[in-house]
C-alpha cells in the first residue's frame, strides 16, 4: 500500500509540473489506477481515494484531455465497471458498501469520474454513440430490477449510484438521457417505495440532486415533454412519501428540519428555473402538484426558525421554495380554501419573522413579499390584520 501511495503521489507531482500531457504519463497513471481498482478497491480504500483524486484532476485539465480520452487504457478501465471487475462497484459488494459510509462515498467518486470520462469521450468525438455511458445506466438499473425482492441496502446503493451519475453529467444531452432512464424505472422504484416506505428519503435526496442539476443545465427546455414527465414523477413520489407519513403518524405528522431541507432543495430545483412549468401542470389537473405544495407549506410552518437559519449552506432554499409554492396560482387557491388557512397563515408569518430577526436574507425578504405583499392571495383573503400586527405595525382596531 505504501509503495502504491508513493507512486500515486508521484503522479500528483508530475501532474502539477506541466508534463501531464505526455502519453507516457497518462499511460502510467491509468495503469496504476487500473491495478488498484481491479485488486484493492475494497481492501485498501485509501488507494482508491488517491486514484480518484488523480483521475479527477486529469479530467479537469484541458491539456491532457485528448490523449487521456483516446487512450485504450481508459476505455478498458471504463469497461471494467460495466463488466463488474471492480469489486467496490460490483453487485456482490452492495451489502458491504451500504453499511460503510466511506466505501459508499468512494463508490460514488469512482462512478462520477467514470461518468465524466464517458461523457467527454462522446463530446470530443472518440465515441460515435454514448455506449459507455449507456452501459453505466444499464449497470445501475440492473442493481434495482435484477432482484425479485429489493433490499434496503440495494435501494440505498442504487440511489447513491444515480446521484453519482448526475454529478458526473455536465451537458443537457446526457442529463436528458438520465431523465428518460429514471422515467423508464418508475414502476420498479414505486414498487420499492410501497414495500419499504422508509427508503423514500433516499429518493427525495436523489430528486433534489437531479432537479438542481436541471436548474443548472436546462435553462430553456419548455419545448420538450420529457422534463414535464419527469417532474410529474417527482411530484408523484413526493406525494406518495407524504401519504405514507400521514398513514403512519396521522395527518398532523411532523417532519424534521433535515427532511424539510431535502424537500426544500427539491422544490427549489423544480420551481426556480424554466426547465419545467409547474404552474401549467397544476392548472391542467396534476393533483399531485397541488397536494404536495399544499402539504409542504403546512409542514414548513412548524419548522424551528433557529434550526433552519443554522443551515447556512441550505437555508436560502427554504425561502425560495416558499416563494415558489405561492407562485403557483392553483396551489395557492387550494391553500386558501383549506379550513385551517388562517392558522397556517399566522404560523407562516411567525416563522418568517423569527427567521428575519436572525438574518435579513434577500431570499427571505422576497418570500415575505410573495406571500404577504399586497395583491397576494393571502392578503386578499383577509389574513392581513394579524399579519400586520405580527410585523410590528398597528392595525385600525389598535
Amino acid at each position: 500500500v505504501g509503495v502504491l501511495r508513493s507512486m500515486l503521489f508521484f503522479c500528483t507531482c508530475i501532474q502539477s509540473s506541466g508534463y501531464s500531457d505526455q502519453q507516457s504519463f497518462v499511460a502510467f497513471t491509468l495503469q496504476i489506477t487500473t491495478f488498484v481498482l481491479s485488486n484493492h478497491s475494497l481492501s485498501a480504500p485509501v488507494l482508491v481515494s488517491d486514484c480518484c483524486g488523480v483521475l479527477s484532476s486529469l479530467l479537469q485539465e484541458d491539456g491532457c484531455s485528448r490523449s487521456l480520452m483516446a487512450s485504450p487504457l481508459l476505455l478498458r478501465l471504463l469497461e471494467m465497471h460495466s463488466s463488474d471487475q471492480i469489486e467496490l462497484c460490483a453487485p456482490s459488494s452492495i451489502e458491504v458498501v451500504s453499511g460503510r459510509k466511506d466505501l459508499l462515498r468512494l463508490r460514488k467518486r469512482v462512478l462520477s469520474n467514470f461518468a465524466v470520462a464517458a461523457e467527454m469521450r462522446y463530446r470530443i468525438g472518440i465515441d460515435n454513440q454514448p455506449v459507455v455511458f449507456n452501459a453505466f445506466l444499464e449497470r445501475a438499473s440492473a442493481t434495482l430490477v435484477s432482484q425479485s425482492v429489493v433490499s434496503s441496502a440495494t435501494f440505498t446503493v442504487f440511489c447513491a449510484d444515480v446521484r453519482a451519475l448526475i454529478k458526473g453529467t455536465t451537458t443537457s444531452y446526457f442529463l436528458h438521457k438520465v431523465m428518460q432512464w429514471l422515467i423508464d424505472l418508475k414502476e420498479p422504484i414505486i414498487r420499492v417505495l410501497v414495500a419499504l416506505p422508509s427508503l423514500s428519503w433516499d429518493l427525495v435526496k436523489t430528486w433534489a440532486k437531479m432537479t438542481n442539476m436541471c436548474l443548472s443545465l436546462l435553462t430553456s427546455d419548455l419545448v420538450s415533454p420529457l422534463p414535464t414527465a419527469f417532474c410529474s414523477f417527482v411530484f408523484d413520489s413526493l406525494g406518495f412519501l407524504l401519504d405514507q407519513k400521514a398513514a403512519a403518524l396521522g395527518q398532523g405528522f411532523p417532519l424534521t428540519v433535515e427532511e424539510l431541507n431535502l424537500i426544500a432543495r427539491l422544490l427549489e430545483g423544480v420551481l426556480s428555473g424554466t426547465w419545467c412549468n409547474v404552474g401549467v401542470m397544476a392548472h391542467y389537473g396534476d393533483t399531485n402538484v397541488q397536494r404536495a405544495l399544499h402539504t409542504v407549506i403546512s409542514k414548513f410552518v412548524h419548522a424551528d426558525a433557529s434550526e433552519v437559519m443554522s443551515l447556512v449552506k441550505h437555508r436560502d432554499c427554504f425561502f425560495t421554495a416558499i416563494s415558489g409554492c405561492f407562485s403557483v396560482e392553483s396551489a395557492t387557491q387550494a391553500f386558501r380554501q383549506d379550513p385551517g388557512f388562517a392558522d397556517t397563515s399566522f404560523r407562516l408569518a411567525a416563522f418568517l419573522v423569527q427567521c428575519l430577526k436572525r438574518s435579513p436574507l434577500p431570499s427571505l425578504i422576497e418570500a415575505i413579499n410573495v406571500v404577504f405583499g399586497e395583491k397576494t392571495v393571502v392578503w386578499q383573503a383577509g389574513a392581513h390584520p394579524f399579519v400586520v400586527n405580527l410585523f410590528g405595525e398597528r392595525s385600525e382596531e389598535h
